[in-house]
């Protein structure tokens, strides 16, 4: 380092100063309104003032392990291994020269968001109020003895405490004598920073998920507050008292043409191009009402990956060559999906319409209407307030789609632009219809 930059003249380095984030005066809770989510997405959360080298940094280390470090802590133990509500539930406390959160966190089934809910706050009190076990302490450390030995092997590990160790003004043995300390903390020791560093009536608990199923059950833990994606607070939009699902429906009808000249299409071939991190990726759509029959393909050079068929009252979908027929639930999920104009035909397939209220869709003003099958399947769409068109489609499996460029073809106005922005791939996917044929023959060769 001398010889490299040892001759380098020191500057003025700027300083900054910041204002230490306080902590919620109360609980409550943030909701992100994600109605398409299966799954709630659950983060309690509160700032603390920590950093490497305080006097709670190393017992805060085996306070969090007991609490949600790994497989053996108390969260997961009770909302994976005993409740099965999640696949895995942890915590962090973090270290910053700045300041640190203390986080517990888990991915849930949507029925059991406020249970999760209830269940972290549990343990986290329990943790506070009744502290931990001499056996909790000893499992800990053995944890955490063997985490550090293994780190050592890694030069960028070593070469990270050197930084500490300067950027912190710590000890120059601080390391070297890191097992000594650990060894040496008692239980008395992580009870008393357990104090210390958790409040638990004060987390901010952040949920994304469907806001329609879980806000009323979530305001038990304090007051909701609804928060946009980008963490702006969402705009609080009032529909007309008088709006219904079967007038927002009308209107979207009305909108592309009438239900006259939306009955006048009978099929229709749609192919759409898009591009996927520089791979062109090709969407094919056929729908045929009259016959009840609807085929969707996913190509790349010319090879079909994905393939969904319906016809003859059943269903079936192709992976990689790999056919598989449609379960019940599948087949009545994908016949949601199988009409060109799904909006004409609710009624006559049974479906029941739900009125949500008036959302803000990427600064647009929409109606949110849910369809629902007698089997119970679901999806959500969003039309204009303005327009009266369908701009967005939300769907638990596929993801969200939305809609714009509407153009009018043989009297009907169809988008011929569509973003998607799915769980299976990484970024959004902007497709553009590049051809489309409106009541022309379709035979057994466009459906496979």
């Amino acid at each position: 380092v001398n010889q490299y930059f040892g001759k380098w003249e020191r500057g003025n380095v700027p300083t900054f100063t910041y204002p230490m984030p306080e902590r919620a005066a109360k609980q409550a809770v943030a909701l992100v309104d994600r109605s398409s989510s299966v799954q709630s997405v659950i983060n309690l959360t509160q700032p603390v003032a920590m950093k490497i080298g305080d006097p709670d940094y190393i017992s805060s280390r085996v306070l969090n392990q007991i609490l949600g470090g790994g497989s053996a802590s108390r969260l997961f133990m009770n909302l994976r291994e005993d409740k099965g509500y999640t696949y895995g539930a942890y915590s962090s406390i973090g270290a910053d020269k700045l300041v640190a959160t203390i986080s517990a966190s888990a991915s849930v089934r949507t029925e059991v968001t406020d249970s999760a809910v209830y269940e972290f706050i549990h343990e986290i009190r329990t943790l506070v109020d009744e502290g931990v076990t001499e056996d909790e302490l000893q499992k800990a450390k053995a944890e955490l003895a063997g985490s550090f030995g293994r780190s050592l092997e890694s030069p960028s590990t070593v070469a990270n405490f050197a930084l500490n160790i300067e950027r912190y003004n710590l000890p120059k043995d601080y390391y070297a004598t890191y097992l000594q300390k650990l060894n040496a903390l008692t239980v008395e020791d992580i009870n008393a920073t357990a104090k210390r560093l958790i409040d638990p009536d004060k987390f901010i608990i952040t949920t994304v998920g469907n806001g329609s199923e879980i806000k009323e059950k979530l305001a038990q833990f304090g007051e909701v507050i609804e928060y946009d994606n980008m963490g702006q607070p969402a705009k609080q939009l009032v529909a007309d008292a008088d709006m219904t699902a079967e007038k927002v429906l009308d209107t979207y009808l009305n909108a592309i043409g009438g239900k006259e000249k939306v009955a006048q299409i009978k099929t229709a071939k749609i192919s759409m191009d898009a591009n996927v991190m520089g791979t062109a990726l090709n969407i094919s759509f056929v729908y045929d009402s009259e016959n009840n029959r609807y085929a969707q393909k996913q190509s790349v050079g010319g090879n079909v990956l994905i393939k969904t068929k319906i016809e003859n009252g059943k269903g079936s979908m192709t992976m990689q060559g790999q056919n598989q027929e449609m379960q019940p639930a599948q087949y009545e999920e994908a016949v949601l999906n199988s009409f060109l104009f799904p909006e004409a035909v609710y009624a006559k397939m049974g479906y029941s319409l739900t009125f949500d209220g008036l959302k803000d869709v990427d600064g647009t003003p929409a109606y949110k209407v849910i369809i629902s099958t007698p089997a119970g399947a679901k999806l959500t769409n969003y039309y204009a307030q303005d327009s009266g068109l369908k701009i967005k489609y939300e769907n638990p499996a596929s993801g969200d789609t939305f809609y714009s460029d509407y153009q009018e073809k043989e009297g009907v106005l169809l988008p011929m632009a569509w973003t998607i922005k799915s769980p299976m791939i990484p970024v959004p996917l902007e497709a553009k219809v590049t051809s489309m044929e409106l009541n022309g023959p379709v035979t057994e060769a466009d459906l496979d």
